[in-house]
């Protein structure tokens, strides 16, 4: 009997040994990627739970992702360079991922280029988050962004209304898509964590255990549905109704706005059978034709002649090039510095805050404001 004692002892000493072997080196392989260590993964969680967002960039924070800087303002929004001043004409940027800056340091995003290429007399306020889309927008636009009095609303939609093509149960306020959020966001989801979940931020064991699942999630999310080349009337008639309702938001405070058609890499869809994890239900081969209809649903929401309302088309006939993106839609700082100077050009065109329209003008001074 000692002997066997002695015997599950040992192994179990062994096992414990092992453990605690694997667990060190996987501590030191997260620091090396990541920067920092398993256990500090919860303290640099960016987003925080938002009742009608789902989640918001939490505010007055500096972290390090990697080697990238991720600094957030008082407002909730990402930090483009320079703080808001009452004094300058001022840009409210709004859109998803590729807005926020996703795998990009501070200053290389293209709202914190278009800061640069605009220069003082102007404040870029960003208030992009990953996996925003157009129903987010109109929260933001009715609720947030009017607290700046921004004088232009550059908006830059689309890769995240498109996802929702052929999804099921997608409902008119996209609600599938907003229920996924919490995930992409990382948000715990009303309280607090599972005991998994919590394990998972300080073992590096459980954090590669919960990882794998995600990855399985993933393939089973992209493998669920028949990939279609069609486009999905619903959602093409969702996209067009927010788009009008964004456009009357931001004429009613009042404001410019600049509608930014969806750039993508096109040149790593192309000759691509099956589909991807964030648009599970398109063919990749079938994505630029598409994305290419969905654009033109923008191209059409100002009249014409709407002097206060225009769409940036000049982004759709530029030539993009693989080095102008970091993956297959986000925008690499050689990417977005083009962007951002596209944009540059049509808000100086219109001659800064008396330039937007002399109607636009007219009813700030109604309004009293400046």
């Amino acid at each position: 009997m000692k002997r066997i004692i002695f015997l599950v002892a040992v192994n179990i000493s062994v096992i414990c040994l092992l453990i605690g072997a694997l667990e060190l080196t996987g501590q030191f392989v997260f620091y090396f990627v990541k920067g920092y260590p398993v256990y500090n993964s919860a303290q640099r969680r960016l987003f925080e739970l938002h009742p009608y967002l789902v989640g918001r960039l939490q505010n007055n924070i500096s972290v390090m992702h990697g080697n990238k800087k991720i600094t957030s303002t008082d407002m909730h929004t990402r930090n483009t360079g320079k703080p808001l001043s009452h004094n300058t004409i001022k840009v409210a940027v709004l859109g998803g991922s590729t807005t926020f800056g996703t795998g990009l340091t501070d200053l290389d995003t293209w709202p914190a280029l278009l800061q640069n290429a605009l220069g003082d007399g102007y404040s870029v306020v960003n208030y992009g988050v990953p996996g925003y889309s157009t129903v987010e927008a109109i929260i933001q636009l009715a609720l947030i962004v009017p607290e700046i009095k921004p004088d232009y609303v550059v908006m830059y939609e689309g890769w995240n209304d498109i996802r929702n093509y052929h999804e099921i149960n997608t409902g008119s306020d996209y609600i599938s898509h907003g229920m996924m959020q919490y995930e992409s966001l990382q948000i715990p989801v009303w309280t607090g964590h599972t005991i998994f979940e919590r394990l998972s931020e300080i073992s590096s064991i459980v954090h590669f255990i919960d990882k794998m699942r995600d990855h399985q999630n993933d393939r089973r999310l992209a493998s669920g549905g028949k990939d279609s080349r069609e486009p999905d009337s619903y959602v093409d008639r969702i996209y067009e109704r927010n788009l009008n309702t964004m456009k009357m938001l931001v004429k009613n405070m009042p404001a410019h706005a600049l509608f930014v058609p969806q750039v993508l890499n096109y040149a790593d869809f192309r000759g691509k059978k099956g589909s991807r994890v964030w648009t599970p239900h398109i063919e990749d081969d079938a994505m630029p034709e598409l994305l290419d209809k969905f654009n033109r649903k923008m191209s059409a929401v100002c009249r014409k002649g709407d002097q206060s309302c225009t769409v940036l088309d000049e982004v759709t006939s530029q030539k993009w090039h693989a080095d102008d993106f970091i993956d297959d839609g986000h925008f690499s700082r050689k990417g977005g510095m083009i962007f951002a100077l596209l944009i540059a050009k049509r808000i100086k065109q219109s001659g800064g805050r008396k330039g937007i329209t002399p109607v636009l003008h007219n009813r700030r001074k109604s309004h009293g404001l400046s």
